[in-house]
């Protein structure tokens, strides 16, 4: 089926605006899942690293409140230090119990379970140096703060302080793979671009048969449909220019001849308008 011109012209034009319409929606419908994704995906990521940090800062405050009392004598800062450690220990115990409920990776349990045994081993050693200074042994408290409670709490803050890096280490993975993705549709729709720019020119060639091949210029002479109408065209040039030469030619012959015969140039006097020669191109 052969189509008209305007058919030609128009059925690329819509088909690439179709092409254009369904790739915005698509694009728009992954950006929107891809933002609404990385948010949720972020919110969760930085409420874990917000968790483990206030975890560990509390952790550091009552492990330096703790470590005040087991070296001080004075019944009054003991008093006043032996509620601020429960309320810390209380919050300390709410952080705790929320993070173990959000922690569902293996990297995460694995130091989840190292922080439990730092936290074991910690409160025992301030349990036994907590006796002995109620027992009146001071020496023996200070002892074992220098050579069991000292090492535990070391020991339990690095361990936290590994969850806060890994939590630190997962919101800077997220937040990378939310970049990737949105390049991604950015390379998607320069990717689209192209192919419309490549069926555009297409199209045009195929529109065109004349334009063959680019640039059209460089091929016009060889061109089929050139080769079609030139010859015509060359020839009605042709046959019009003769047919609008003839009657001069004759005006010209009829002049030498009266030239011959008179030996000068005829005034315009002795020649009667009519015998005038008109040319008159057909």
């Amino acid at each position: 089926m052969r189509l008209n011109i305007a058919t030609r012209l128009w059925l690329p034009t819509l088909a690439i605006t179709g092409l254009l319409l369904a790739v915005g929606t698509a694009v728009s419908l992954r950006t929107a899942g891809q933002i609404q994704a990385a948010g949720e995906a972020l919110r969760s990521a930085e409420s874990k690293l917000y968790d483990a940090a206030a975890w560990r800062g509390l952790t550091q405050a009552n492990v330096v409140r703790v470590v005040a009392s087991l070296i001080g004598n004075d019944p009054a800062l003991d008093a006043a230090m032996k509620p601020e450690i429960a309320e810390t220990a209380a919050r300390i115990t709410e952080i705790q119990q929320r993070v173990d409920a959000a922690a569902a990776d293996p990297q995460e349990r694995a130091a989840l379970d190292r922080i439990a045994e730092a936290r074991k081993a910690y409160i025992a050693a301030r349990e036994s140096a907590g006796q002995a200074k109620a027992g009146g042994d001071a020496a023996a408290a200070k002892s074992l703060l220098a050579d069991k409670v000292q090492p535990a709490v070391t020991a339990y803050l690095a361990a936290q302080q590994a969850y806060v890096d890994l939590q630190r280490a997962q919101t800077a993975a997220v937040r990378a793979a939310s970049g990737t993705e949105r390049m991604r549709s950015v390379w998607a729709v320069l990717a689209v671009v192209a192919v419309v720019i490549t069926l555009l020119m297409v199209s045009t060639m195929l529109t065109v048969p004349s334009a063959g091949r680019w640039p059209a210029w460089s091929r016009w002479p060889a061109a089929s449909a050139t080769a079609t109408w030139m010859p015509r065209w060359t020839a009605a040039v042709t046959t019009r220019s003769a047919r609008c030469s003839a009657p001069w030619q004759r005006c010209a012959t009829r002049c030498a001849a009266s030239w011959a015969r008179c030996g000068s140039r005829p005034s315009r006097s002795r020649w009667p308008a009519a015998k005038w020669p008109v040319a008159t191109p057909t």
